[in-house]
């Protein structure tokens, strides 16, 4: 997503997994993040994410599904993965 000539977030998503998303912290709080997983939400998609991006995702109707803890390069992540089932009216 663009403001002007500044990219301020993105999203990287196939059909079954959302992968990555970001946004710039000049830009957050302000929907963009919002935006950004609606423009790529599919029924069955999956998420593996920290605890910022699951109150994001329980907000638009993604339901936590399984804990994922993992280990990179010594440091250790608490995540949980989601999957969005549909959504809610709310979150569309």
């Amino acid at each position: 997503m663009q403001v002007g000539d500044h990219i301020v977030g993105f999203s990287v998503a196939t059909p079954s997994e959302l992968g990555y998303l970001y946004v710039h912290p000049n830009y957050q709080r302000q929907g963009v993040a919002h935006f950004l997983v609606s423009e790529v939400e599919q029924p069955g998609m999956r998420c593996d994410c920290n605890a910022f991006s699951a109150r994001l995702l329980q907000s638009r109707g993604w339901e936590p599904v399984a804990p994922n803890r993992k280990k990179r390069d010594g440091v250790v992540f608490e995540n949980t993965w989601f999957e969005f089932t549909g959504g809610t009216k709310a979150s569309r």
